[in-house]
């Protein structure tokens, strides 16, 4: 959606939601296809605007795209609900808050991401610890020799054990 709004190729747009700096022209061409002027673009906050809960938005995100095929009975019993109840959340029913502990275990989410306040569901990055070290493996396994090389000394220094 955002590289048809900002007239790039997908990989620019993951640039873009990564952080990169938005091109003048990049930055007209949203905005005339989201009808908001650049500055609005620039200064709105956009989520609160759009009167998401972003408690409801996380666990519906994590229920559609981490709980896996037959899970949701398992999910339920953790939870001392009915299975019926997670199927109600995908509807659009809001979670009560009280789960949120056993959510954050069973998705094992970090609990320094508050699910009230970080939207999850608009994160790049894996969410989940396990996801995380996954990421991690994938990216030195794939990383140049040279460039290990390069960067080895600061990894051994941050992931050295005290």
């Amino acid at each position: 959606m955002l590289s048809g709004w900002a007239g790039c190729s997908e990989a620019r747009a993951q640039q873009l939601l990564r952080g990169t700096r938005l091109s003048a022209s990049e930055l007209q061409a949203i905005a005339l296809a989201t009808n908001r002027s650049d500055q609005e673009l620039i200064f709105s906050d956009l989520l609160a605007e759009s009167g998401k809960d972003i408690w409801q938005q996380n666990v519906l995100f994590l229920i559609k795209n981490h709980l896996k095929h037959g899970q949701q009975q398992e999910l339920a019993a953790l939870l001392k609900i009915t299975s019926g109840a997670i199927s109600d959340w995908k509807k659009g029913a809001i979670p009560e808050r009280k789960h949120k502990k056993a959510l954050h275990k069973f998705f094992s989410v970090p609990m320094s991401k508050n699910l009230e306040e970080c939207p999850l569901f608009l994160s790049l990055s894996p969410i989940d610890l396990n996801s995380q070290k996954a990421w991690l493996c994938d990216r030195i396994k794939n990383i140049s020799d040279r460039e290990l090389d390069r960067l080895f000394p600061a990894l051994a220094k941050l992931l050295a054990e005290e």
